[in-house]
């Protein structure tokens, strides 16, 4: 393994990581909300699921939009 092998992999892993941040963030709290609403409800199982999916997947749209207006896009 070349020397140079542990410094291309740390600035890759370092390019990703400032780019996936927002992204990470916006799903794990799109999925998180999403856990905490429908926890408040008693539902069929197949209920409760199609109802988290809606629900995170309407947390990540709207989180999307909030950050695209924030970069100006």
């Amino acid at each position: 393994m070349p020397a140079a092998t542990p410094y291309i992999a740390g600035l890759i892993g370092a390019l990703l990581a400032a780019l996936l941040t927002d992204w990470t963030l916006i799903v794990l709290s799109a999925l998180a909300g999403a856990a905490a609403i429908v926890s408040v409800f008693v539902l069929q199982p197949q209920v409760e699921a199609a109802g988290f999916l809606a629900l995170a997947l309407a947390g990540v749209l709207v989180q999307r939009n909030m950050l695209a207006r924030r970069r100006g896009q």
